[in-house]
């Protein structure tokens, strides 16, 4: 599936991600992430990484994260990529996200110019 997967994002100008994992209830039990979801333009992956070589995996992400010529989309990144080092240790400290778009950072930016133009919009 990564090869596959791979062999495809050459060809991509922007691909969301998103990672999924089970919440830990306790300060010492950690999850792993489970999925990780691709979408480009033209396809989606959902990858279950519980069923997959550690090492095939932080390979590929790796190389995902770290090319600078795809953008990668997602949101709250940094929680992601905090929960991928502790899933696989070995990219600790490697896993470098470049060319991305955070839509944390655009909604927040997007709701404040808008309730500044109009006084009547809120959120509730």
């Amino acid at each position: 599936m990564l090869q596959e997967c791979e062999s495809r994002f050459q060809f991509w100008d922007a691909v969301g991600i998103d990672c999924e994992w089970r919440p830990s209830l306790g300060r010492f039990r950690k999850s792993k992430i489970s999925l990780f979801q691709l979408a480009s333009e033209d396809c989606v992956y959902l990858i279950d990484l519980l069923n997959l070589d550690d090492q095939e995996v932080s390979r590929f992400m790796l190389k995902l994260f770290g090319s600078q010529d795809i953008i990668k989309i997602g949101y709250q990144f940094d929680t992601d990529i905090k929960q991928i080092s502790r899933t696989y240790p070995e990219m600790n400290g490697k896993l470098d996200l470049v060319n991305y778009v955070e839509l944390l950072e655009m909604d927040a930016t997007v709701t404040s110019y808008f309730l500044n133009q109009d006084p009547k919009i809120g959120i509730n």
